[in-house]
């Protein structure tokens, strides 16, 4: 249960697979409303330059992630890692874009990619490039790394 909402509330994912940018909140059906209102995040939020914080006993988590979980849905992918920073770190939470992409990056897709079309390498092209780069949307910006 996500912390301010009563006992019993429905949550369900809005998808919309046939075009980009088909599911955003500015298209929710009507009598919905987006979860992001309605998660609550006590143990956060993500920070540059430190640990995610342990999310093991978020309710909200523990409704999809299970230790009957597989790979990235078990309990593991909630669990602290004191040495692993959030932008090290491969766990993703939802609405945060992934650290890697994969297969054709278009020139200039990335800000300090690419200047050309590429194939990714079969790992994946990293998007935060590594400790000197700011934060994605889903890290705190006033935390963002400064000069050195």
């Amino acid at each position: 249960m996500a912390a301010g909402q009563p006992a019993g509330s429905t949550f369900a994912c809005f998808l919309d697979l046939d075009r980009d940018y088909g599911a955003h909140l500015q298209n929710l059906p009507e009598g919905t409303e987006g979860m992001r209102m309605a998660i609550h995040f006590p143990e956060g939020p993500v920070r540059y330059g430190a640990p995610r914080p342990d999310s093991s006993g978020n309710g909200f988590c523990l409704s999809c992630h299970t230790a009957e979980g597989k790979g990235a849905m078990g309990l593991g992918a909630l669990e602290y890692r004191p040495d692993v920073r959030a932008e090290d770190d491969p766990r993703r939470q939802p609405m945060q874009p992934p650290r890697r992409v994969f297969g054709n990056i278009p020139a200039g897709w990335l800000e300090g990619g690419p200047a050309e079309a590429i194939v990714a390498p079969p790992e994946g092209l990293d998007v935060l490039g590594g400790h000197n780069n700011p934060p994605t949307a889903a890290l705190e910006p006033d935390l963002a790394p400064g000069p050195p």
